[in-house]
């Protein structure tokens, strides 16, 4: 047998296929909205009854995933994928939702490969996501470690792993890590419980965990340091009575980057709408004063019915307009309703909205949340260092040091010798200056007392003597 055919096949969770077909996987059948149903496909089931009609299993077997089917209404037949199946599953427990998973998942920093640990399973759908986000492949060494106490839950969530093909990638653990720790025995394949005395137990070395536990803080002195990488941990808490709690017991270990953040997921509805039904239009005033009449004439009408009752009298005038009234009302049911405008087509939405017509863009928040509000304490352990290590760190740091050292120093002389170079040319060229100062004052002078004993006034050379002291005082400032 090839190496190909002996690897197990690949979960549609994890590769979703094109057509779908019999398997205990289950497909998502996609009701409405807000009604997803999680169904495996056999041509031997009965048929799926919803309130859209009666659809034969047989009829949505070979069929394209995203398909359609008809009866009385239609329903779609979708892949499975993490986030339909949160939305679908069973619930056992809390269930961690879309918008918190993929958030932990990115703080965490999940890469395939990578080994992660989940404490308080429950329902499996944050195990769900954490499958695809280590999943690196058919032979990916990455792995889940999901923990959980209640052997009920654990051995149901253990035959859904099996029926999803995701049960080579999880290993299913049963046991408390607040008392226990995070150790297991490699060599069991189902759920089983450790203690960390036990000699066949080992620690995984985990790369991420998520805590979704009553106590987090009890579980937190039981995680290790790692010396290949660092740990980084996710506690997801709906009070703040735990979140208090956990920053203690993360403050009195070795963590760092300690965090805590909370998610408010909202969707935008975007659909089509009249532009006389835009929320904050006052409409036409013609609208208005019809429906004014409308109501009106329907409060005449209640109140002369009342008196011809009672055995009131009722006059002539009266009794006309309640005539054309009932006439009026016959005209508009013969005329039938207003046909609706249809709604816009693509090269209408690029001319723009026009009068009366469709609006093309109106959105708003959906109105109800479905996710579990919860805090989220992000924590990072860094990587342990032993006695060994610390020295191997110091010696090397001071040979890098001493290299540094003597490269700089010889930056440093060569530096010291370039300043030295242009101060002492700097001295040599003020000294030529101001000797050639001096042997020109010199030669003035000598010119201005051979001009005074020739008869020319003194004045002559004391007045370019005055300059030459101005421009030295300048040069000197």
């Amino acid at each position: 047998m090839s190496t190909t055919e002996s690897q197990p096949a690949v979960s549609p969770f994890l590769a979703p296929p094109i057509l779908t077909t019999e398997s205990t996987t289950p497909s998502i059948i996609h009701i409405k909205r807000d009604q997803l149903l999680a169904k495996p496909l056999s041509a031997s089931a009965e048929p799926l009854t919803t309130r859209f009609g009666s659809f034969p299993v047989s009829s949505l077997l070979n069929i394209p995933y995203g398909s359609q089917e008809e009866s009385k209404g239609f329903v779609y037949i979708l892949a499975p994928t993490p986030e339909l199946w949160t939305t679908s599953l069973p619930h056992r427990t809390q269930v961690v939702y879309t918008p918190d998973s993929s958030y932990v998942l990115s703080r965490l920093r999940v890469r395939p490969g990578q080994t992660i640990i989940e404490a308080g399973a429950g329902s499996g759908s944050f195990t769900h996501a954490a499958v695809r986000a280590i999943y690196g492949g058919p032979e990916g060494k990455g792995k889940v470690l999901s923990f959980e106490f209640h052997a009920q839950r654990a051995e149901r969530l253990r035959e859904e792993l099996k029926d999803h093909g995701l049960s080579q990638h999880v290993k299913l653990i049963e046991g408390d890590v607040c008392e226990d720790g995070f150790t297991f025995n490699p060599s069991l394949d189902k759920p089983h419980t450790t203690k960390p005395t036990d000699p066949d137990s080992v620690y995984p070395d985990p790369h991420a965990i998520f805590l979704d536990l009553p106590s987090p803080h009890l579980a937190i002195p039981n995680i290790r340091e790692s010396t290949k990488h660092a740990v980084h941990l996710c506690c997801f808490s709906p009070c703040v009575e735990q979140v208090t709690k956990t920053h203690t017991a993360l403050h009195a270990g070795r963590w760092q980057s300690v965090e805590t953040v909370e998610l408010s997921h909202r969707r935008l509805e975007v659909y089509y709408t009249p532009k006389d039904t835009v929320s904050g239009d006052c409409g036409s005033f013609n609208e208005a004063l019809d429906k004014l009449k409308v109501l009106a004439r329907g409060r005449r009408e209640r109140i002369e019915k009342g008196r011809w009752a009672s055995g009131q009298e009722v006059d002539d005038t009266e009794i006309d307009q309640m005539v054309e009234d009932k006439k009026a009302k016959s005209r508009a049911k013969q005329e039938g309703p207003q046909q609706r405008r249809p709604k816009p087509t693509l090269n209408d939405l690029k001319l723009g909205p026009k009068t009366g017509e469709f609006i093309p863009v109106i959105s708003r928040y959906e109105p109800e949340l479905k996710t579990h509000t919860s805090y989220l304490t992000f924590a990072t352990l860094p990587i342990k260092w032993d006695e060994e290590e610390e020295k191997e760190c110091k010696e090397k740091v001071e040979r890098e040091k001493g290299g540094y050292v003597q490269v700089f120093r010889k930056g440093w002389t060569k530096e010291q010798e370039t300043l030295n170079e242009n101060k002492k040319a700097k001295q040599k060229m003020m000294e030529e200056k101001r000797l050639k100062k001096q042997e020109e004052k010199r030669k003035r002078k000598e010119r201005s007392q051979g001009q005074a004993q020739g008869g020319e006034p003194e004045e002559y050379g004391v007045a370019e003597a005055k300059e030459e002291i101005k421009e030295e005082v300048k040069s000197e400032q």
